[in-house]
């Protein structure tokens, strides 16, 4: 019950629902009953304790009723005396909210409700719907058993505070979320979550299952393994034993629930409760990444892009500060494979979300530089591989292009045709890297289909035209696929990102033109031509198609660029018989007959029109159309000139990863190192060798896992801090601003000389110490200020008043100056932290080698 102001009725409510163990809520200051029973229950206990008899207590509540209540005779004030005794009897059902004091009505009202019967449960999930975070800590007891349903609401609600909480106190998430939880999760989830049309479910009401979201991990991140989400088969449905199975980081699971539920502040919070923070960051990137190219809402797509941007600043933090304390951990940690995404690393799934600016921190550098040393010999037999291609396919069509193919001609289609089956095993094989991930190799497989398409043809007599044709286009695409060896040149590398991605613009442009031309072309073929002429060179042969293509698309296409002819445009003569004047379904086109009167029309309209619409073509493809793609060519050249570094770091990442995957020999030898691949693999592996390396696999695991938390620590450390530092420079900012507008408010100073900034950190770094002389000046000067008799001569003959005025302010001035000081002195004293975090680092490094040196003597003993 709550009570605002009231009478005598009021409290006779109070005091029933009191009876009836009903929690009352007073509110203090708003007068009449409320104030009366608030101010008589705050002052009962101490009147019970220091009154023997009761009616003492009684006198002082009939004393106070005519301040709150008016318009009562004496026993009326009796009576409402007494009823208010009764109510502080039961005073641990009444909670007073004051109007002046308290700042939360809702909390009040939930300690109000807390008094009632509830239980601790109960009370836990009140707080939770109310989201008071203060009131459930205190909720929480050993009396609560099981607190699966409020995490399961929180997780829902996206109440981070409460499952932090839940956490603290000490719940189990490994035992809470089981296959059949998390499934029940992801079909809990509201609509506005776009779930569903992600998982392939907009249009059914069925039930998601894990399956589902495997599915689209897969598409996203290239590859997904997981046995439990494989929930497909009906066994998932009936057999308990897999439905209580858990996972083993049940905060990865979450986190992926709520970056496809769209929960982003619960996923930033269950970021670095996961095992692996690091490739945690990476894949949620990937995730938004996927999520973003797969909706349309621009809501959502802007939503998932300012994810995957902090998730990428996430990493790259944490990357840089590992890699400051050890390289070589760093390192490998971002090389580090996880089976969970198909033996990808952190850098792979890096490339998959396109993080370049990841790719591009010094980390990844340097990983990057050890992978390329490693291909280097392949990249360059790859290269003269090509060249060699290039100059043999030159030979061939400038010097030995017959008739008829010839053996050296096929030798090379020989060579281009085992490239084009090393292409189809590594599509087949499980590299997510090998193939499919670059356009340069859609571009192989176009240039090989060309070729061996061009070969084809010229073994057919009849078609040997065609196949000249793909040949000479050959020379081109092989002239131009010796660009992607250019990008390990920085400044070569990044003018050909330029061009490449200014390739699918300029295919955007061409349907503008394309349709602009065809309408101009077909326009000045009418006024340039009659129908039984057109009607005649319609024999659906290839040179009547090809003029009629020149006519209409090419001719028109030559004249943007000034190839106007002057007579294009002339009279043109039509010639119609008498016996024609009548409708038919054809234009007929046949000779006059005899006797009968044949009529030519002349007319220059059709001149005229012709030029005016030539005039408003050349102006549209002049000036509107090619100013366009001149101006998408500029936008696109200054993007990505500023982020140049960043791309071309990135394509070199995957020029790297591509060749890791290729054999060192080119085609046709590398079919047969791909033979010795699988021969090796497969015949020449020992299992004691496979023992060996698993085991040493897990203990580097381990290791890394070790120096990956210790670094996520120092990370979280590091944040504390400086949201601290940040938040005390604020507040003396803040200080100094409203110091310096009241002096000059209170003192009415014009002073435009502001206090000077505070020196720079490192000149305060170099002498952290103040000069005496300035000390001893400034200690003058305030004992001249305090002592006014010891004050010199001629300051003294001034009017005391005045200076004491400006003796005030040059005092607060200075102290302004002071604070400014300390304002930079704070920045030597965050110096001085760093350097103790890396002493402690380095003392931590220590210790892991010591440990590391125990081990390996305690193993060296057990052998001997």
């Amino acid at each position: 019950m709550l009570l605002l102001d009231g009478g005598v009725r009021a409290i006779d409510r109070c005091l029933k629902a009191l009876k009836r163990r009903v929690p009352v809520l007073l509110v203090q200051g708003s007068g009449g009953a409320a104030d009366l029973l608030a101010d008589s229950t705050e002052s009962y206990l101490p009147m019970s304790q220091g009154c023997d008899e009761e009616e003492e207590v009684l006198q002082n509540i009939f004393s106070k009723v005519p301040m709150y209540i008016y318009d009562l005779d004496e026993e009326q004030r009796m009576e409402c005396a007494k009823k208010v005794l009764e109510c502080c009897k039961v005073e641990n059902k009444i909670t007073i909210y004051n109007i002046d004091t308290d700042s939360s009505l809702d909390k009040s009202i939930l300690t109000a409700l807390r008094t009632g019967k509830a239980n601790a449960a109960d009370e836990l999930r009140l707080a939770l719907e109310w989201d008071r975070v203060d009131v459930a800590e205190s909720c929480l007891n050993a009396e609560i058993d099981n607190l699966s349903e409020v995490m399961r609401l929180t997780l829902l609600e996206e109440k981070v505070d409460f499952v932090d909480l839940l956490i603290t106190w000490g719940f189990v998430m490994s035992s809470f979320l089981s296959v059949v939880e998390l499934r029940n999760l992801y079909n809990l989830t509201k609509p506005k979550a776009h779930i569903r049309e992600l998982l392939g479910h907009g249009s059914d009401d069925k039930a998601l299952k894990l399956n589902d979201v495997h599915k689209l991990l897969k598409q996203v991140i290239s590859s997904h393994s997981h046995r439990y989400y494989r929930d497909t088969n009906s066994l998932f449905d009936f057999c308990s034993t897999i439905n209580k199975i858990t996972f083993e980081d049940p905060y990865l699971e979450l986190l992926i629930w709520a970056i496809l539920t769209r929960r982003n502040n619960l996923a930033k919070y269950l970021w670095d409760t996961c095992n692996f923070p690091l490739n945690t960051a990476i894949v949620a990137t990937c995730i938004y990444q996927g999520v973003r190219d797969k909706v349309t809402d621009s809501a959502v797509r802007a939503e998932c892009k300012a994810m995957k941007d902090y998730f990428e600043t996430i990493a790259i933090k944490l990357t840089d500060l590992s890699y400051n304390k050890n390289v070589t951990n760093s390192v490998s940690l971002i090389h580090q494979k996880y089976m969970r995404w198909g033996g990808l690393s952190t850098l792979d799934l890096a490339l998959v979300a396109r993080d370049m600016s990841f790719i591009s921190s010094p980390c990844a550098r340097a990983g990057q530089d050890m992978r390329w040393k490693g291909i280097r010999v392949k990249f360059y037999v790859r290269i003269s591989y090509r060249v060699l291609l290039m100059f043999a396919h030159f030979v061939l069509v400038l010097f030995n292009l017959g008739y008829i193919p010839t053996y050296t001609e096929g030798i090379l289609a020989l060579v281009i045709a085992s490239e084009a089956l090393e292409k189809g095993v590594e599509m087949l094989s499980n590299e997510p890297f090998s193939t499919s991930y670059s356009a340069w190799n859609s571009y192989d497989v176009v240039l090989l289909i060309v070729f061996l398409l061009g070969f084809f043809l010229r073994s057919l007599s009849f078609l040997t035209e065609l196949g000249n044709i793909l040949y000479a286009g050959c020379a081109v695409l092989f002239c131009l696929r010796l660009l992607r060896f250019l990008y390990v040149f920085p400044r070569l590398g990044s003018k050909i990102l330029i061009f490449v991605y200014m390739v699918p613009k300029l295919v955007e442009f061409l349907l503008f033109l394309l349709l602009m031309v065809l309408g101009y072309g077909i326009a000045s073929k009418v006024l340039v031509s009659d129908t039984c002429k057109n009607r005649e060179k319609m024999t659906w042969t290839m040179r009547t198609l090809m003029d009629l293509f020149i006519e209409v698309f090419l001719d028109p296409y030559w004249q943007m660029f000034g190839n106007i002819k002057p007579d294009m445009f002339t009279n043109t003569n039509l010639t119609s018989c008498d016996e024609q004047r009548q409708w038919r379904w054809l234009a007929s086109c046949a000779p006059c007959g005899d006797g009968v009167k044949a009529t030519v029309h002349t007319t220059s309209l059709y001149s005229v029109f012709g030029q005016l619409m030539l005039a408003v073509y050349l102006l549209m493809s002049n000036l509107l159309l090619l100013n366009l793609i001149i101006a998408i060519f500029t936008t696109v050249y200054e993007r990505v000139r500023d982020q140049s570094i960043e791309h071309w770091n990135y394509e070199m990442y995957r020029l790297a990863r591509e060749y890791q995957c290729k054999p060192a020999l080119p085609p046709p030898l590398a079919v047969f190192v791909s033979l010795w691949r699988s021969f090796s693999a497969f015949a020449l592996r020992r299992k004691s060798d496979q023992d060996e390396a698993a085991s040493a696999c897990e203990e580097t695991d381990v290791w890394l896992n070790q120096f990956e938390r210790q670094q996520l620590r120092s990370f979280k450390m590091m944040g504390e801090e400086e949201e601290t530092l940040e938040a005390t420079l604020c507040s003396l900012k803040k200080t100094i601003d409203t110091l310096t507008s009241t002096i000059s408010a209170k003192f009415g100073h014009d002073d435009t000389a502001s206090p000077p900034p505070p020196p720079p950190p490192s000149e305060t770094f170099q002498n952290p110490g103040e000069d005496p002389a300035r000390m001893q000046w400034r200690f003058d000067d305030r004992k001249s200020f305090f002592n006014p008799r010891k004050a010199s001569s001629s300051t003294a003959a001034k009017n005391n008043d005045n200076d004491l005025t400006e003796k005030s302010y040059s005092t607060l001035k200075q102290l302004a100056l002071e604070v400014n000081f300390l304002h930079s002195n704070l920045y030597y004293s965050q110096a001085r932290l760093e350097n103790g975090l890396k002493r402690h680092g380095l003392m931590l490094e220590e210790m892991v080698n010591n440990i590391r040196r125990i081990m390996g003597d305690i193993k060296e003993r057990k052998k001997k």
